[in-house]
Protein backbone atom coordinates (compact mmCIF):
# COMPACT_ATOMS: atom_id res chain seq x y z
CA UNK A 1 0.00 0.00 0.00
CA UNK A 2 1.35 3.31 -1.01
CA UNK A 3 1.67 5.79 1.75
CA UNK A 4 -0.16 9.03 1.20
CA UNK A 5 2.05 12.07 1.47
CA UNK A 6 1.64 14.02 4.65
CA UNK A 7 -0.44 17.12 4.25
CA UNK A 8 0.83 20.34 5.65
CA UNK A 9 -1.39 21.61 8.44
CA UNK A 10 -3.68 24.40 7.32
CA UNK A 11 -2.96 27.69 8.93
CA UNK A 12 -5.85 29.79 10.15
CA UNK A 13 -5.96 32.91 8.02
CA UNK A 14 -6.71 36.13 9.80
CA UNK A 15 -8.98 38.39 7.81
CA UNK A 16 -7.93 41.94 8.82
CA UNK A 17 -11.11 43.67 7.56
CA UNK A 18 -13.36 41.22 9.43
CA UNK A 19 -11.25 41.61 12.56
CA UNK A 20 -11.56 45.37 12.32
CA UNK A 21 -15.32 45.06 11.76
CA UNK A 22 -15.46 43.26 15.10
CA UNK A 23 -13.35 45.97 16.73
CA UNK A 24 -15.08 48.98 15.18
CA UNK A 25 -17.96 49.04 17.69
CA UNK A 26 -15.45 49.52 20.51
CA UNK A 27 -15.39 53.22 19.66
CA UNK A 28 -19.20 53.35 19.62
CA UNK A 29 -19.81 51.34 22.79
CA UNK A 30 -17.00 52.77 24.94
CA UNK A 31 -19.32 55.23 26.76
CA UNK A 32 -21.65 52.31 27.56
CA UNK A 33 -18.89 50.96 29.80
CA UNK A 34 -19.19 54.01 32.07
CA UNK A 35 -20.94 53.39 35.40
CA UNK A 36 -24.42 54.80 35.68
CA UNK A 37 -26.74 55.85 32.88
CA UNK A 38 -27.20 58.79 30.52
CA UNK A 39 -29.48 61.79 30.16
CA UNK A 40 -31.60 60.63 27.21
CA UNK A 41 -34.81 61.88 25.63
CA UNK A 42 -36.48 58.63 26.61
CA UNK A 43 -35.33 59.17 30.17
CA UNK A 44 -35.43 56.02 32.27
CA UNK A 45 -38.40 54.56 30.38
CA UNK A 46 -36.45 51.58 28.93
CA UNK A 47 -35.18 50.79 32.43
CA UNK A 48 -38.66 51.07 33.94
CA UNK A 49 -40.11 48.90 31.15
CA UNK A 50 -37.48 46.20 31.68
CA UNK A 51 -38.21 46.12 35.43
CA UNK A 52 -41.90 45.70 34.63
CA UNK A 53 -41.10 42.97 32.04
CA UNK A 54 -39.05 41.00 34.58
CA UNK A 55 -41.91 41.17 37.05
CA UNK A 56 -44.41 39.87 34.46
CA UNK A 57 -42.51 37.25 32.48
CA UNK A 58 -45.57 35.02 32.12
CA UNK A 59 -47.68 37.77 30.51
CA UNK A 60 -47.55 37.04 26.78
CA UNK A 61 -49.62 40.15 26.02
CA UNK A 62 -47.09 42.43 27.73
CA UNK A 63 -46.08 45.69 26.07
CA UNK A 64 -44.03 48.57 27.54
CA UNK A 65 -46.59 50.70 29.38
CA UNK A 66 -44.68 52.28 32.29
CA UNK A 67 -44.75 55.96 31.39
CA UNK A 68 -45.91 55.17 27.86
CA UNK A 69 -49.26 54.34 26.28
CA UNK A 70 -49.84 50.92 24.74
CA UNK A 71 -49.41 51.12 20.99
CA UNK A 72 -49.03 48.33 18.43
CA UNK A 73 -47.93 50.73 15.70
CA UNK A 74 -45.52 53.21 17.23
CA UNK A 75 -44.73 51.52 20.51
CA UNK A 76 -41.80 49.24 21.22
CA UNK A 77 -42.10 45.48 21.04
CA UNK A 78 -41.13 42.88 23.58
CA UNK A 79 -38.05 41.47 21.85
CA UNK A 80 -35.51 44.08 23.09
CA UNK A 81 -36.67 43.41 26.65
CA UNK A 82 -36.39 39.65 26.24
CA UNK A 83 -32.79 40.22 25.16
CA UNK A 84 -32.19 42.43 28.21
CA UNK A 85 -33.67 39.75 30.47
CA UNK A 86 -30.58 37.58 29.83
CA UNK A 87 -27.98 39.87 31.48
CA UNK A 88 -30.57 40.65 34.16
CA UNK A 89 -30.78 36.93 34.95
CA UNK A 90 -27.01 36.97 35.42
CA UNK A 91 -27.31 39.69 38.04
CA UNK A 92 -26.99 42.89 35.99
CA UNK A 93 -29.05 45.86 37.13
CA UNK A 94 -31.85 46.82 34.70
CA UNK A 95 -30.02 49.93 33.46
CA UNK A 96 -26.83 47.88 32.91
CA UNK A 97 -28.80 45.22 31.02
CA UNK A 98 -30.18 47.89 28.69
CA UNK A 99 -26.63 49.08 27.97
CA UNK A 100 -25.44 45.51 27.35
CA UNK A 101 -28.14 44.97 24.73
CA UNK A 102 -27.39 48.26 22.97
CA UNK A 103 -23.69 47.36 22.89
CA UNK A 104 -24.54 43.97 21.39
CA UNK A 105 -26.78 45.62 18.81
CA UNK A 106 -23.93 47.89 17.69
CA UNK A 107 -21.62 44.90 17.36
CA UNK A 108 -24.24 43.04 15.32
CA UNK A 109 -24.74 46.15 13.17
CA UNK A 110 -21.04 46.42 12.36
CA UNK A 111 -20.50 42.75 11.50
CA UNK A 112 -23.82 42.54 9.65
CA UNK A 113 -23.06 45.56 7.49
CA UNK A 114 -19.60 44.18 6.74
CA UNK A 115 -20.94 40.74 5.75
CA UNK A 116 -23.65 42.24 3.55
CA UNK A 117 -21.35 44.68 1.76
CA UNK A 118 -18.34 42.40 1.48
CA UNK A 119 -19.68 40.24 -1.33
CA UNK A 120 -21.37 42.96 -3.34
CA UNK A 121 -19.79 43.81 -6.73
CA UNK A 122 -19.20 47.52 -6.67
CA UNK A 123 -15.84 48.17 -8.33
CA UNK A 124 -16.19 48.53 -12.12
CA UNK A 125 -13.30 46.89 -13.91
CA UNK A 126 -11.52 48.64 -16.79
CA UNK A 127 -12.63 48.07 -20.37
CA UNK A 128 -16.21 47.15 -19.55
CA UNK A 129 -15.26 43.90 -17.81
CA UNK A 130 -17.58 42.51 -15.13
CA UNK A 131 -17.54 44.38 -11.86
CA UNK A 132 -15.09 43.18 -9.25
CA UNK A 133 -16.01 42.08 -5.76
CA UNK A 134 -15.88 45.03 -3.37
CA UNK A 135 -13.78 42.93 -1.05
CA UNK A 136 -13.19 43.31 2.66
CA UNK A 137 -11.79 46.81 2.87
CA UNK A 138 -14.67 48.65 1.16
CA UNK A 139 -17.08 46.53 3.20
CA UNK A 140 -15.27 47.69 6.32
CA UNK A 141 -15.64 51.33 5.23
CA UNK A 142 -19.38 50.79 4.82
CA UNK A 143 -19.63 49.13 8.24
CA UNK A 144 -17.76 52.06 9.82
CA UNK A 145 -20.18 54.56 8.29
CA UNK A 146 -23.16 52.44 9.38
CA UNK A 147 -22.11 52.26 13.03
CA UNK A 148 -20.08 55.42 13.59
CA UNK A 149 -22.31 58.02 11.97
CA UNK A 150 -23.99 60.78 14.03
CA UNK A 151 -27.48 59.33 13.50
CA UNK A 152 -26.64 55.90 14.92
CA UNK A 153 -24.76 57.37 17.87
CA UNK A 154 -27.51 59.94 18.39
CA UNK A 155 -30.12 57.18 18.64
CA UNK A 156 -28.00 55.56 21.34
CA UNK A 157 -26.66 58.52 23.32
CA UNK A 158 -29.19 61.32 22.75
CA UNK A 159 -32.50 59.60 22.10
CA UNK A 160 -32.00 56.35 24.00
CA UNK A 161 -34.27 54.73 21.38
CA UNK A 162 -33.88 51.20 22.70
CA UNK A 163 -35.98 49.34 20.11
CA UNK A 164 -34.59 51.39 17.21
CA UNK A 165 -31.01 50.55 18.25
CA UNK A 166 -31.85 46.83 18.35
CA UNK A 167 -33.46 47.20 14.92
CA UNK A 168 -30.25 48.80 13.61
CA UNK A 169 -28.46 45.60 14.55
CA UNK A 170 -30.98 43.56 12.55
CA UNK A 171 -31.28 45.62 9.35
CA UNK A 172 -28.02 44.66 7.58
CA UNK A 173 -28.56 41.01 8.46
CA UNK A 174 -31.98 41.03 6.78
CA UNK A 175 -30.33 42.39 3.62
CA UNK A 176 -27.56 39.79 3.84
CA UNK A 177 -30.15 37.03 4.31
CA UNK A 178 -32.19 38.34 1.37
CA UNK A 179 -29.11 38.06 -0.87
CA UNK A 180 -28.51 34.50 0.31
CA UNK A 181 -32.15 33.48 -0.05
CA UNK A 182 -32.31 34.74 -3.61
CA UNK A 183 -31.53 31.63 -5.63
CA UNK A 184 -30.29 29.82 -2.54
CA UNK A 185 -31.77 27.09 -0.39
CA UNK A 186 -35.07 27.17 1.43
CA UNK A 187 -33.23 27.22 4.75
CA UNK A 188 -31.90 30.65 3.75
CA UNK A 189 -35.49 31.79 3.19
CA UNK A 190 -36.42 30.43 6.63
CA UNK A 191 -33.57 32.39 8.21
CA UNK A 192 -34.73 35.52 6.37
CA UNK A 193 -38.29 34.97 7.65
CA UNK A 194 -37.01 34.69 11.24
CA UNK A 195 -35.06 37.94 10.89
CA UNK A 196 -38.01 39.83 9.38
CA UNK A 197 -40.39 38.51 12.04
CA UNK A 198 -37.93 39.50 14.72
CA UNK A 199 -37.70 43.02 13.28
CA UNK A 200 -41.50 43.37 13.19
CA UNK A 201 -41.72 42.24 16.83
CA UNK A 202 -38.98 44.67 17.79
CA UNK A 203 -40.85 47.72 16.45
CA UNK A 204 -43.93 47.00 14.33
CA UNK A 205 -44.04 50.16 12.22
CA UNK A 206 -40.34 50.27 11.39
CA UNK A 207 -40.19 46.50 10.95
CA UNK A 208 -43.00 46.55 8.40
CA UNK A 209 -41.39 49.49 6.60
CA UNK A 210 -38.14 47.53 6.42
CA UNK A 211 -40.04 44.54 5.01
CA UNK A 212 -41.42 46.77 2.25
CA UNK A 213 -37.90 48.05 1.52
CA UNK A 214 -36.66 44.44 1.37
CA UNK A 215 -39.32 43.54 -1.19
CA UNK A 216 -38.30 46.47 -3.37
CA UNK A 217 -34.62 45.58 -2.94
CA UNK A 218 -35.20 41.96 -3.97
CA UNK A 219 -37.25 42.89 -7.03
CA UNK A 220 -34.94 45.68 -8.21
CA UNK A 221 -31.56 44.05 -7.62
CA UNK A 222 -32.54 40.44 -8.38
CA UNK A 223 -32.57 38.51 -11.61
CA UNK A 224 -35.42 36.46 -13.06
CA UNK A 225 -38.49 35.86 -10.94
CA UNK A 226 -37.56 32.25 -10.17
CA UNK A 227 -34.36 33.30 -8.40
CA UNK A 228 -36.31 35.82 -6.32
CA UNK A 229 -39.06 33.44 -5.24
CA UNK A 230 -37.43 32.12 -2.06
CA UNK A 231 -36.45 35.61 -0.89
CA UNK A 232 -39.94 36.98 -1.52
CA UNK A 233 -41.53 34.06 0.32
CA UNK A 234 -39.10 34.61 3.20
CA UNK A 235 -40.11 38.26 3.57
CA UNK A 236 -43.82 37.43 3.39
CA UNK A 237 -43.47 34.63 5.94
CA UNK A 238 -41.50 36.96 8.21
CA UNK A 239 -44.27 39.58 8.17
CA UNK A 240 -46.81 36.85 9.00
CA UNK A 241 -44.60 35.60 11.84
CA UNK A 242 -44.24 39.11 13.26
CA UNK A 243 -48.01 39.64 13.12
CA UNK A 244 -48.53 36.30 14.88
CA UNK A 245 -46.14 37.31 17.66
CA UNK A 246 -48.05 40.58 18.14
CA UNK A 247 -51.41 38.74 18.25
CA UNK A 248 -51.65 38.18 22.07
CA UNK A 249 -51.15 41.90 22.76
CA UNK A 250 -53.58 42.83 19.97
CA UNK A 251 -56.31 40.53 21.32
CA UNK A 252 -55.81 41.57 24.94
CA UNK A 253 -55.34 45.32 24.49
CA UNK A 254 -56.31 46.28 20.97
CA UNK A 255 -54.32 48.54 18.69
CA UNK A 256 -53.68 51.10 21.40
CA UNK A 257 -52.81 54.76 20.99
CA UNK A 258 -51.98 56.03 17.53
CA UNK A 259 -48.41 57.29 17.48
CA UNK A 260 -45.58 57.32 14.99
CA UNK A 261 -41.89 56.64 15.54
CA UNK A 262 -39.64 59.67 15.85
CA UNK A 263 -38.13 61.16 12.70
CA UNK A 264 -34.63 59.93 13.62
CA UNK A 265 -35.96 56.38 13.87
CA UNK A 266 -37.44 56.65 10.37
CA UNK A 267 -34.15 58.01 9.07
CA UNK A 268 -32.36 54.97 10.51
CA UNK A 269 -33.98 52.84 7.78
CA UNK A 270 -31.82 54.68 5.27
CA UNK A 271 -28.53 53.92 7.01
CA UNK A 272 -27.86 50.62 5.18
CA UNK A 273 -28.01 52.50 1.89
CA UNK A 274 -25.67 55.15 3.22
CA UNK A 275 -23.30 52.31 4.15
CA UNK A 276 -23.71 50.84 0.67
CA UNK A 277 -22.82 54.20 -0.87
CA UNK A 278 -19.77 54.49 1.39
CA UNK A 279 -18.65 50.99 0.42
CA UNK A 280 -19.07 51.80 -3.26
CA UNK A 281 -17.07 55.04 -2.91
CA UNK A 282 -14.33 53.22 -0.99
CA UNK A 283 -14.20 50.52 -3.66
CA UNK A 284 -13.81 53.14 -6.37
CA UNK A 285 -11.01 54.70 -4.38
CA UNK A 286 -9.40 51.30 -3.94
CA UNK A 287 -9.67 50.69 -7.68
CA UNK A 288 -7.47 53.73 -8.31
CA UNK A 289 -4.53 51.96 -6.70
CA UNK A 290 -2.06 50.42 -9.11
CA UNK A 291 -1.29 46.69 -8.59
CA UNK A 292 2.11 47.51 -7.12
CA UNK A 293 0.39 49.81 -4.59
CA UNK A 294 -1.83 47.08 -3.11
CA UNK A 295 0.15 47.24 0.12
CA UNK A 296 -1.19 50.73 0.69
CA UNK A 297 -4.75 49.45 1.27
CA UNK A 298 -4.49 49.23 5.08
CA UNK A 299 -3.06 52.76 5.29
CA UNK A 300 -5.72 54.11 2.92
CA UNK A 301 -8.62 52.62 4.82
CA UNK A 302 -7.01 53.44 8.15
CA UNK A 303 -7.13 57.09 7.11
CA UNK A 304 -10.77 56.75 6.08
CA UNK A 305 -11.67 55.15 9.42
CA UNK A 306 -9.86 57.91 11.29
CA UNK A 307 -11.94 60.47 9.39
CA UNK A 308 -15.17 58.66 10.30
CA UNK A 309 -14.11 58.52 13.95
CA UNK A 310 -13.42 62.27 14.02
CA UNK A 311 -16.90 62.97 12.65
CA UNK A 312 -18.51 60.63 15.18
CA UNK A 313 -16.55 61.82 18.22
CA UNK A 314 -18.91 64.64 19.15
CA UNK A 315 -21.88 62.26 19.23
CA UNK A 316 -20.22 59.73 21.51
CA UNK A 317 -19.98 62.00 24.55
CA UNK A 318 -23.29 61.54 26.39
CA UNK A 319 -24.31 63.38 29.54
CA UNK A 320 -23.64 60.89 32.31
CA UNK A 321 -25.90 60.25 35.28
CA UNK A 322 -24.16 58.56 38.21
CA UNK A 323 -25.45 55.37 39.79
CA UNK A 324 -27.65 54.35 41.50
CA UNK A 325 -30.26 54.50 38.76
CA UNK A 326 -33.88 53.82 39.80
CA UNK A 327 -35.49 50.67 38.48
CA UNK A 328 -38.99 52.12 38.77
CA UNK A 329 -40.50 55.60 39.26
CA UNK A 330 -42.06 56.62 42.54
CA UNK A 331 -45.03 57.98 40.60
CA UNK A 332 -46.01 59.13 37.13
CA UNK A 333 -48.22 62.21 36.91
CA UNK A 334 -50.69 63.13 34.19
CA UNK A 335 -50.92 61.39 30.84
CA UNK A 336 -47.37 60.04 31.07
CA UNK A 337 -46.06 63.58 31.51
CA UNK A 338 -43.91 63.77 34.65
CA UNK A 339 -42.10 61.03 36.52
CA UNK A 340 -41.20 61.47 40.18
CA UNK A 341 -37.79 59.82 40.45
CA UNK A 342 -36.72 60.42 44.04
CA UNK A 343 -37.61 62.37 47.20
CA UNK A 344 -35.53 63.33 50.23
CA UNK A 345 -36.76 65.14 53.31
CA UNK A 346 -35.18 67.22 56.06
CA UNK A 347 -36.53 68.16 59.46
CA UNK A 348 -38.81 66.62 62.07
CA UNK A 349 -42.54 67.42 62.06
CA UNK A 350 -43.85 69.18 65.14
CA UNK A 351 -44.97 72.62 66.39
CA UNK A 352 -43.33 75.42 64.35
CA UNK A 353 -41.15 72.84 62.63
CA UNK A 354 -39.61 73.27 59.21
CA UNK A 355 -39.88 70.40 56.75
CA UNK A 356 -38.04 70.49 53.44
CA UNK A 357 -38.49 68.09 50.57
CA UNK A 358 -36.13 67.72 47.63
CA UNK A 359 -37.80 66.01 44.68
CA UNK A 360 -36.19 64.82 41.46
CA UNK A 361 -38.47 65.07 38.41
CA UNK A 362 -38.18 63.93 34.82
CA UNK A 363 -40.33 64.98 31.88
CA UNK A 364 -41.38 61.94 29.87
CA UNK A 365 -42.49 63.96 26.85
CA UNK A 366 -42.69 67.63 25.85
CA UNK A 367 -45.01 69.44 28.29
CA UNK A 368 -47.62 71.90 27.07
CA UNK A 369 -48.28 73.71 30.36
CA UNK A 370 -46.32 75.32 33.18
CA UNK A 371 -47.19 73.23 36.21
CA UNK A 372 -47.22 74.09 39.90
CA UNK A 373 -46.10 71.68 42.60
CA UNK A 374 -47.64 71.43 46.08
CA UNK A 375 -46.13 70.01 49.24
CA UNK A 376 -48.45 69.36 52.19
CA UNK A 377 -47.62 68.17 55.69
CA UNK A 378 -50.59 66.27 57.11
CA UNK A 379 -50.81 65.39 60.81
CA UNK A 380 -51.93 62.12 62.40
CA UNK A 381 -55.44 63.60 62.76
CA UNK A 382 -55.72 64.17 59.00
CA UNK A 383 -55.37 67.95 59.28
CA UNK A 384 -52.94 69.95 57.15
CA UNK A 385 -50.40 71.81 59.32
CA UNK A 386 -48.05 73.15 56.67
CA UNK A 387 -47.76 73.57 52.94
CA UNK A 388 -45.93 75.27 50.13
CA UNK A 389 -47.10 75.67 46.55
CA UNK A 390 -45.11 77.13 43.70
CA UNK A 391 -43.91 76.72 40.16
CA UNK A 392 -41.33 74.00 39.71
CA UNK A 393 -37.86 75.51 40.15
CA UNK A 394 -39.71 78.66 41.30
CA UNK A 395 -40.51 79.38 37.66
CA UNK A 396 -36.83 79.71 36.74
CA UNK A 397 -37.34 77.16 33.97
CA UNK A 398 -41.02 76.64 33.15
CA UNK A 399 -42.05 73.02 32.66
CA UNK A 400 -43.18 73.82 29.10
CA UNK A 401 -39.50 74.38 28.33
CA UNK A 402 -38.20 71.18 29.90
CA UNK A 403 -36.32 68.76 27.66
CA UNK A 404 -37.68 65.19 27.93
CA UNK A 405 -35.33 62.98 29.90
CA UNK A 406 -33.61 65.79 31.77
CA UNK A 407 -33.47 65.37 35.56
CA UNK A 408 -34.69 68.42 37.48
CA UNK A 409 -34.29 68.79 41.26
CA UNK A 410 -36.90 70.98 42.98
CA UNK A 411 -36.86 71.96 46.65
CA UNK A 412 -39.92 72.84 48.76
CA UNK A 413 -40.04 73.96 52.41
CA UNK A 414 -43.11 74.06 54.64
CA UNK A 415 -43.34 75.81 58.04
CA UNK A 416 -45.67 73.93 60.38
CA UNK A 417 -48.31 75.63 62.52
CA UNK A 418 -47.73 76.26 66.23
CA UNK A 419 -50.55 73.88 67.09
CA UNK A 420 -49.14 70.98 65.09
CA UNK A 421 -48.98 67.68 67.04
CA UNK A 422 -45.58 66.97 68.54
CA UNK A 423 -45.78 63.26 67.78
CA UNK A 424 -47.75 60.83 65.67
CA UNK A 425 -47.83 59.40 62.17
CA UNK A 426 -47.41 62.37 59.84
CA UNK A 427 -47.84 62.11 56.08
CA UNK A 428 -46.28 64.18 53.34
CA UNK A 429 -48.25 64.87 50.16
CA UNK A 430 -46.50 65.86 46.96
CA UNK A 431 -48.40 66.64 43.77
CA UNK A 432 -48.65 68.72 40.62
CA UNK A 433 -51.47 70.87 39.23
CA UNK A 434 -52.23 73.30 36.46
CA UNK A 435 -52.04 76.75 38.04
CA UNK A 436 -54.48 78.22 35.51
CA UNK A 437 -57.30 75.77 36.26
CA UNK A 438 -56.33 74.22 39.58
CA UNK A 439 -56.69 70.74 38.07
CA UNK A 440 -54.36 68.21 39.64
CA UNK A 441 -52.42 65.68 37.61
CA UNK A 442 -53.33 62.19 38.70
CA UNK A 443 -51.01 59.29 39.36
CA UNK A 444 -53.59 56.71 38.36
CA UNK A 445 -55.60 55.97 41.48
CA UNK A 446 -54.64 59.18 43.30
CA UNK A 447 -53.90 62.84 42.62
CA UNK A 448 -50.78 62.99 44.78
CA UNK A 449 -47.81 60.98 45.96
CA UNK A 450 -48.09 60.13 49.67
CA UNK A 451 -45.10 59.19 51.78
CA UNK A 452 -44.06 59.33 55.42
CA UNK A 453 -41.17 61.04 57.22
CA UNK A 454 -39.51 57.66 57.68
CA UNK A 455 -39.23 57.19 53.92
Amino acid sequence: MMRQPDRAPRKARVDPPLLLALLLPVFAVAPLAYPGYFELRTGFLPVFALTDRLARLSDFAWTPEVGAAHSIFGGNGVLPYWLAAAPSALGAAPYAAIKWVMAGALLAASVGAFCWLRGRPSTPAPGGAPAQDAGGWPGLAGAAVYVLNPLTLGLVYREGAFAAVVLLGLLPWTLWAADRARGGRWRDAVFLALLVGTAVRTQATLGLAQAAILLAYILISGGPGRTNARALVGVGAGVALGALLWLPALVAKGMGAAQAPALLEWLALGLPWLALLAGWAAARLEGMLAPEEAGLRPALFGGLLALVLLVAYAESRPVELPAPIPSAPLAIFGENELALIDVKTEGTPGPDGRIAVEAVWQALRPLERDYTVFFHVVGPDGQRYGQQDGLLLDGETATSGWTPGRLVTDRREAVLATGAPSAGAYQYWLGVYDGATGTRLTTGADDKFVFSPLE
